[in-house]
């Protein structure tokens, strides 16, 4: 994909229960990478990371507080919580 983009990325993450997928984006909305998760605390840090300080983050959890318990730590900056509720 983009590995040597270096301007400010937006990361979608859609929580499930057991997997989650992550998509890195360009602001312009080009797709750079877009991985399958376990839902692990270490590895949702880690794809996070690699959009690096200034990321916009946004959730989407098909019900509240799934996919909360692992993303507790420290605060992502810019971390925007879409939540359907049915």
């Amino acid at each position: 994909m983009h590995a040597d983009y270096d301007g400010r990325q937006v990361v979608g993450i859609d929580l499930h229960r057991r997997r989650s997928v992550i998509v890195r984006m360009t602001e312009a909305g080009e797709k750079l990478a877009t991985v399958r998760i376990d839902n692990d605390p270490v590895a949702l840090g880690f794809e996070i990371a690699k959009a690096g300080a200034d990321a916009q983050v946004v959730l989407e959890a098909s019900m509240a507080g799934t996919g909360r318990p692992m993303c507790c730590g420290p605060p992502v900056p810019r971390c925007i919580w879409r939540i359907r509720w049915g």
